[in-house]
């Protein structure tokens, strides 16, 4: 039952093949059979986008909030029911009986969902809905669990919150929240490419003695990335003393964490997820160790088929010859100049699945750039210097042989060699456990 005055839930959404509907209700509210909760006291996000509060869809799975989109890249690539939650995904579920808000967030959305008056009385009472919408194979684990009133001293229980915070700072350093609230501001932001010196001088003497509440012994910190999905690379880092983190610790942690290299052990899956197709190469190559290889073109989530692609160009009445690589760039090629969009697109092509059409060249960026240099070509962007190349190809152009070492390959590299921007802006806490606080950067 989620009463209390923060509850939180971190779900690992293991496997995902369908919609899925994350949220709360009052407790006893039954899913429709698609997978949604209709009841006025629901409030939650579906797979695609769509936004429910109080039982009614309040913004269309196209109409999600842009700053609620938090990688447009990603969220775009993602077929159209995992928009929102996909395979591999930590999803963080934040219920602020305070606030009266309830937050989704995903490597992909950061929306917060205010409830209405009725909902907000003290006595309401919530539980997390989790619903799998028609045919499908899923499997979801709760992994955090965090309930902010158990963790108050009885004192504090009867004290408003404000008094309780100030409270526990006195006593024994700042809980959780308040603490890592610290780290939000923008004028505290900073790139994990700056030294630490200039990291620590965006903060006061007395911001870097703040401490976080003492019965805390060890700091978690999981590698996040909108790239990365799917990656838990988690370090933990023992308090010193019998004092509890300060804020100076915790920032020379996290900046020591993304700047240090990827173990042995890291590199190692993240080569064999390249390989196995569930992380993108032309993002990984650096490290991911693929050896020279055919250049084709192949539909990234696997589910657009050759099939689906001849039942588009019937439809279109375009021509059929050529190799699949072919095919998909002549479909994609057709919805780029006709505005065909997705929906037309899985509608000409007979396609029961609701998901775009994304193609990946089977060089990585590196690769395409050399071909480029040495072929005398412009290079912008790699997909539209992939398909020169392959023009090129086809009409009988030898493309030059690859080098062994073409990717600069590296045994390892920074962890923050694959994050976007590399801009560290605040900790987002999702799992207090015992003496363990578990934190990931919010890094964009």
């Amino acid at each position: 039952m989620l009463n209390r005055v923060l509850s939180r839930r971190k779900l690992l959404l293991r496997k995902v093949d369908g919609s899925l509907y994350i949220g709360i209700s009052a407790p006893g509210i039954s899913p429709r059979s698609h997978g949604c909760t209709y009841d006025s006291s629901s409030y939650g996000l579906l797979g695609d986008g769509a936004v429910f509060a109080a039982g009614a869809v309040v913004d269309a799975y196209h109409n999600l909030p842009a700053p609620s989109i938090i990688n447009q890249y990603q969220y775009k690539r993602r077929r159209g029911w995992e928009r929102a939650f996909a395979t591999g995904d930590e999803v963080l579920v934040t219920l602020d009986c305070s606030a009266h808000t309830v937050r989704l967030q995903s490597p992909t959305v950061n929306h917060t969902i205010c409830m209405q008056q009725q909902h907000q009385g003290p006595d309401q009472q919530w539980v997390l809905n989790l619903n799998f919408g028609g045919c499908g194979d899923y499997e979801v684990k709760v992994i955090g669990i965090s309930d902010l009133a158990f963790e108050m001293t009885q004192v504090a229980i009867k004290a408003s919150l404000a008094e309780a915070s100030l409270l526990s700072y006195r006593l024994n350093g700042l809980p959780p929240d308040d603490f890592f609230d610290l780290f939000c501001k923008e004028s505290k932001h900073f790139s994990m490419d700056e030294s630490l010196d200039a990291v620590l001088q965006r903060f006061t003497a007395a911001e870097l003695g703040t401490r976080l509440n003492a019965r805390f012994r060890q700091l978690k910190i999981s590698y996040r990335s909108s790239t990365c999905s799917g990656l838990f690379f988690d370090q933990t880092y023992q308090l010193a003393d019998d004092f509890g983190f300060t804020v100076r610790e915790v920032i020379s942690s996290v900046h020591k964490y993304y700047s240090d290299p990827f173990t042995a052990e890291q590199v190692a899956s993240i080569r064999e997820r390249v390989n196995n197709g569930r992380l993108l190469p032309s993002v990984f190559h650096r490290i991911a160790r693929r050896h020279p290889r055919p250049f084709t073109f192949y539909e990234f989530s696997g589910t657009v088929t050759v099939e689906h692609m001849k039942n588009y160009l019937k439809h279109f009445n375009l021509p059929l010859d050529g190799c699949a690589s072919s095919m998909f760039l002549r479909v994609k090629r057709h919805m780029r100049v006709h505005g065909i969009d997705y929906e037309e697109m899985q509608a000409a092509a007979q396609l029961k699945a609701d998901c775009g059409l994304t193609l990946e060249s089977s060089w990585s960026d590196s690769e395409v750039q050399f071909q480029c240099e040495a072929l005398g070509l412009e290079y912008y962007d790699a997909l539209d210097a992939a398909r020169q190349l392959w023009a090129l190809q086809e009409s009988g152009t030898v493309l030059p042989e690859l080098p062994m070492d073409y990717t600069g390959m590296q045994e390892t590299c920074a962890r923050m060699t694959f994050l976007d921007d590399r801009i560290f802006a605040g900790l987002e806490c999702f799992e207090m456990l015992d003496a363990i606080v578990n934190v990931s950067a919010d890094v964009r």
